[in-house]
């Protein structure tokens, strides 16, 4: 399944702290729309990313805006980046005290306002309103207005609204692949939702104490969790390769033939 993932078109990928033993450690979750890969490691840098997706990776990431991802876009050959709108959001909203530049309202929601204007049309694409190229025709407009709401901010006399506006600029090319390309979503939910079961087990239990331990949990997190994306029993799924191992059987895999991809895409 490690090596599938660099085959997929587009990857959520998400990480979380895991402690081992005294130390801590993380747990690095990489989603597609057809199956979930776990692992955990020592390192939150770009390396784990290096070793999982490589250099040459040509697909679609989607993460936050988190260093070690945007390192690893700056060094990897080709391949884009959607950062997750929900963590932009996020950051406009903590901006509600702050006003805008030349405005007598509030930076926050002048700027909600205009992601708004782009989202509504995302929606109405999402519901099948309309088209991608419709979709793709109506946003352009809007997109450039909220470039241009954020560059006239730039000398704002807020430093946190002048400072958000020049971090967002500076990423601005991977802030709407998602209108662009096939498959992409504007969050990162998919990653982070899965990875929820993971910092369950973090809150519940003592966490790992030998590498055996690690790659148990790592395994298990990927079978649950790609069962789940696959509407399949994780349960059922265990018991079937513990009996297979034990009488010599063909292994059951979780990973899919091309129909039943297309099948479960279809159904995400």
């Amino acid at each position: 399944m490690k090596e599938e993932i660099v085959k997929q078109k587009v990857v959520n990928i998400d990480e979380t702290s895991y402690p081992h033993n005294k130390g801590l450690n993380w747990l690095w979750g990489f989603v597609t729309k057809i199956f979930a890969f776990f692992t955990i490691q020592a390192s939150r840098g770009s390396k784990v990313l290096k070793e999982i997706l490589t250099e040459l990776y040509e697909g679609i990431i989607i993460c936050d805006r988190f260093s070690a991802y945007i390192k690893y876009q700056k060094d990897r050959v080709i391949g884009l980046i959607q950062f997750c709108w929900a963590h932009i959001i996020r950051d406009v909203k903590a901006l509600k005290y702050e006003m805008g530049n030349g405005s007598k309202k509030p930076f926050s929601k002048a700027c909600r306002k205009k992601i708004g204007a782009v989202f509504k049309l995302w929606y109405c694409f999402k519901a099948g309103k309309i088209t991608r190229e419709v979709l793709i025709e109506k946003a352009e407009p809007l997109i450039k207005k909220l470039k241009n709401f954020l560059e006239g901010n730039l000398q704002s006399s807020s430093k946190k609204v002048a400072k958000f506006c020049r971090q967002l600029l500076k990423r601005w090319n991977s802030l709407f692949i998602f209108i662009y390309h096939e498959g992409v979503e504007p969050t990162n939910n998919l990653a982070e939702q899965l990875l929820r079961l993971g910092v369950k087990s973090r809150k519940i239990s003592y966490c790992t104490r030998s590498i055996a331990g690690q790659l148990l949990l790592a395994k298990l997190l990927t079978v649950i969790c790609t069962c789940r994306i696959q509407k399949r029993s994780s349960l059922k799924f265990i018991r079937e390769t513990i009996h297979s191992k034990r009488y010599n059987l063909t292994m059951p895999s979780l990973l899919l033939n091309k129909q039943e991809d297309e099948e479960i895409k279809l159904a995400a």
